[in-house]
């Protein structure tokens, strides 16, 4: 594909290893932070298991909400544009809340800051989880040969329409 007709989503101009995975191991460690960690900081600050599970519900149901428009942004935006601003509004709320959590380290104020922190940080890796999904989709339709793809094996079973060979690899079947 040209530059002109490839879609913004789709574009990446740096190396894979820059532009795709390293961006993602960063958002996978950030993921596992904000999945984990956050349960884990709102059990240390308030000591209820019942506002861990509190925590972890406001973590994903504004993720699983935000989804769909998450998508719609991504096509819009562009994934990296939408990867870059999700990776620093998580990294700046993670800031504000630990300087909240240092001035106020109990309390009501503590608990509110790990609420909000919990359900901000879920809809922002959303964002980013939808952005890397795409790039990474991206990448792999346009990688050639170096892409890990099925192997042939997939493309020996009877398939109720007419195979095609895509032209990056003699094995994948392209559905016309």
């Amino acid at each position: 594909m040209s530059e002109a007709v490839t879609p913004r989503h789709a574009r990446h101009t740096g190396g894979l290893m820059r532009s795709i995975y390293l961006p993602r191991t960063a958002d996978a460690l950030a993921f596992a932070m904000s999945t984990y960690g956050i349960p884990l900081l709102v059990l240390a600050t308030t000591r209820s298991a019942a506002l861990t599970g509190v925590a972890f519900a406001l973590e994903w149901i504004p993720r699983l909400a935000a989804f769909g428009w998450a998508g719609s942004v991504v096509d819009r935006r562009g994934a990296a544009v939408v990867f870059h601003l999700a990776s620093l509004g998580r990294a700046l709320a993670l800031a504000a809340g630990a300087v909240l959590l240092h001035l106020h380290p109990s309390g009501t104020v503590a608990s509110a800051t790990v609420m909000v922190l919990a359900a901000t940080t879920g809809v922002l890796t959303e964002f980013s989880y939808i952005a890397a999904e795409t790039a990474g989709a991206a990448a792999e339709q346009d990688g050639g040969p170096t892409v890990s793809r099925p192997s042939c094996s997939a493309s020996t079973r009877r398939r109720p329409w007419p195979v095609r060979r895509s032209p990056g690899c003699s094995c994948l079947p392209v559905r016309r």
